[in-house]
């Protein structure tokens, strides 16, 4: 079983952010869009990052960028371990982030490895701009709505071994001893193989074996776990731009008879993912190593 989880409860006065009154929800279950993709699975092992984890996993969806989980960790954890929903969204908009690339997170992730400050500089850091917010006791619908009308929707959960005896479709009771939190990157609304309403969240404790069998992937969070009071939290973030500059600095922008482009060198750190996210395109590599695409360029807004 899991060792470690790691999402405190926070009130305003130990953050700054006030927790938004939720409007109701209504949500079509019965057209139900495709699921983001998986991001690159981590699994956060015996430290208490799943805040981190969840809002890394949060990035690639929205940009197509894997950050380092160890960077935002070690900057927001709490004195006993753990952090709240919130703190690593609000170090990003303040400091940026590190790319895995720039900082590989450590291996095993340890609460001791993973507490371990990168010692990296805001220079080093690209800055994140978005808006987030929180909400308190989410509806299923809520979550669902919010899935669907933000880049990323993050929720915190309470999680028990009781529970988590299914990590596939766990279960929540208020009977259950010893709650602690989890935080969980939502990646879709989804009918569970029970026949329930859930939403589908990727695991940060990716590839371990569940009880059920098999490598662990997601959870579905369904509707009787947040009925029975669940999820306490809902935290939706917008990006409305990546920073002053581009993640790389050899990306260089061209117009070629009005039409405005990108450029890449070859051998520049930077992936397809990131330039789809930007730029709104859907290039594909080949296994030949081509662009398999005929969208080369970006028209002129």
């Amino acid at each position: 079983m899991p060792q470690a989880t790691g999402l405190q409860r926070h009130s305003e006065d130990e953050t700054g952010v006030a927790f938004s009154a939720a409007a109701p929800a209504a949500f079509d279950w019965s057209s139900i869009p495709a699921p983001k993709p998986y991001a690159p699975g981590k699994n956060q092992g015996s430290s208490q990052s799943c805040t981190s984890q969840a809002t890394g996993y949060g990035t690639f969806a929205a940009l197509g960028i894997d950050i380092s989980r160890e960077d935002m960790y070690a900057n927001t954890k709490l004195s006993g371990g753990g952090s709240y929903l919130v703190s690593p969204w609000q170090w990003l908009v303040a400091h940026g982030y590190l790319t895995l690339v720039q900082h590989p997170d450590p291996s095993p992730e340890t609460e001791e490895n993973m507490g371990a400050p990168t010692g990296a500089s805001d220079a080093q850091r690209t800055k994140c701009i978005g808006t987030l917010s929180v909400y308190s006791n989410p509806t299923i619908d809520q979550v669902a709505a919010a899935v669907q009308q933000h880049a990323i929707a993050i929720i915190g959960i309470e999680y028990t071994d009781q529970g988590f005896a299914s990590w596939s479709e766990p279960s929540y009771s208020p009977s259950f001893a010893g709650p602690d939190g989890h935080a969980l990157h939502c990646m879709a609304p989804v009918i569970s193989p029970t026949g329930k309403n859930a939403v589908q969240c990727q695991s940060s404790w990716w590839g371990d074996p569940q009880p059920e069998g098999g490598p662990s992937q997601e959870h579905l969070i369904d509707a009787d776990f947040f009925a029975n009071g669940g999820v306490f939290e809902l935290l939706t973030i917008d990006l409305t731009n990546q920073g002053d500059t581009m993640p790389n600095p050899n990306v260089e922008t061209m117009n070629y008879n009005g039409t405005i482009g990108v450029f890449v060198p070859a051998g520049a750190a930077f992936t397809l993912p990131v330039l789809n996210a930007l730029f709104n395109l859907d290039m594909v590599e080949a296994a030949d190593g081509s662009i398999a695409t005929e969208k080369t360029v970006v028209d002129k807004a």
